[in-house]
């Protein structure tokens, strides 16, 4: 038996309503999704979620006279009258805490019953766990000193975990804008940026149990969805700046697009949601001889499906050349800052466009960006375009690429970043 009963601060377990058992510890109802098999025996399980739960109260109220017992009885309608109080129940030196609506309030009143009367409750704890009162600190003020960090962390509980993730950015640079969260075995990721002001010096925090993102406090933009978790070990990363968007980075063959004098080439892509906080980019390049020229990297607007010379922002433009190209003649990822941050908007096209930054070099001497075609070319948003004396639609070919927003990392300062939990039980 418990040793306190409280709905909403009021204690039940007392002389008054002297309850005879609290049932709680049963999980809430399992509603599987199924499909049958097509030809063949069985099923598969589709999706699978929790519904409500249920606790059930049962005692006797008192009273020392009878009028005593009516204004007892009045007193407990409206105390269960309230609806998602706070249902805490306490036994074996720990509190588990439900928030629950009573369904039903019934007296089982008989001809004797003047100074008592038995009563039953029936309360629906909509979310259908119960949760400790307090938190458990997962990671205590950890820190990193990369633009990412991967971690393992256990969780505890029997109900599917949520958590609450803060980061103190450190950005003197002012390069910082966006932070991501993610599930690494679930592909799940939430972005949090801010598009008016880096978040140097900044407590951005991640709360997946009460679905809020905060700078400083306050409610801010994000992307994404909450990931979810399991009871055990997951693996998270968190990423500063060069949060990667849009990409098509599945390299099997690796052809490339010859890059020099007038030749150029073109990757198409749209973004799923607007944001002001595009910076960098990836591409797949090497370089062949002695380019003396450097590459230049655009992101322009669309002209009836090829690009338009048009720049999206006087910050959309970068360069790379051959001294950072550590490959050499190899294809390899790099990275290129673009000259500032600019924005992109959700389901419009635009162009990567990569060329010389003048009419330099030959078939010997060039720039490479690599590309995967036919049924290799994944990516479903866009598709490469190559320029010789015009633009010439290549629709089943891709150029390797990865967007990214949320600014650019600042490089070698220090980040301190913690994670909590509020236990959650069925």
């Amino acid at each position: 038996m418990p040793n306190s009963i409280k709905f909403d601060s009021t204690e039940l377990l007392n002389t008054t309503y002297i309850p005879r058992y609290v049932k709680h510890e049963s999980s809430t109802d399992r509603e599987l999704g199924i499909m049958n098999l097509a030809r063949d025996n069985g099923s598969v399980l589709v999706n699978d979620r929790r519904g409500t739960k249920t606790i059930t109260l049962k005692g006797i109220l008192t009273g020392a006279t009878e009028s005593a017992l009516e204004t007892a009885i009045d007193n407990f309608k409206e105390l269960f009258s309230r609806q998602q109080k706070n249902l805490d129940i306490s036994w074996a030196g720990s509190t588990r805490r439900y928030v629950a609506t009573c369904k039903s309030h019934n007296f089982d009143r008989d001809y004797f019953h003047l100074l008592f009367v038995p009563w039953t409750a029936e309360f629906i704890v909509l979310n259908g766990v119960g949760e400790d009162l307090s938190e458990t600190i997962i990671v205590d003020s950890e820190s990193f000193g990369q633009n990412y960090k991967t971690k393992t962390i256990s969780l505890g509980g029997t109900a599917s975990p949520k958590i609450k993730f803060s980061i103190d950015v450190n950005s003197p640079n002012n390069y910082i804008y966006g932070v991501q969260l993610k599930n690494t075995a679930t592909g799940e990721a939430i972005m949090a940026y801010s598009d008016i002001s880096s978040l140097h010096n900044k407590i951005l925090e991640i709360d997946t149990r009460l679905k809020t993102v905060k700078i400083d406090g306050f409610s801010s933009k994000y992307i994404g969805m909450f990931p979810n978790f399991i009871v055990g070990n997951n693996k998270i990363m968190i990423t500063l700046g060069d949060i990667v968007d849009q990409e098509f980075s599945d390299i099997v063959i690796g052809n490339s697009f010859p890059i020099y004098q007038s030749l150029r080439a073109g990757q198409s892509f749209t973004v799923p949601y607007t944001n002001s906080t595009y910076r960098s980019i990836w591409l797949h390049m090497s370089y062949i001889g002695d380019p003396v020229v450097i590459c230049d990297v655009r992101i322009e607007t669309d002209n009836n499906g090829e690009p338009s010379g048009t720049l999206v922002s006087a910050n959309s433009k970068g360069d790379i050349d051959k001294s950072e190209m550590a490959g050499g003649s190899i294809n390899d990822w790099y990275k290129v800052n673009f000259d500032g941050n600019f924005t992109l908007h959700s389901n419009t096209p635009y162009w990567i466009v990569v060329k010389m930054s003048g009419p330099a070099g030959d078939v010997n001497n060039r720039y490479n960006w690599g590309y995967e075609d036919s049924i290799r070319a994944t990516y479903k948003n866009g598709n490469a375009s190559f320029y010789d004396s015009g633009w010439t639609d290549w629709p089943t070919t891709d150029a390797l690429f990865k967007i990214c927003y949320g600014g650019i990392n600042d490089l070698n300062f220090p980040q301190e970043y913690s994670i909590s939990q509020i236990k959650r039980f069925l």
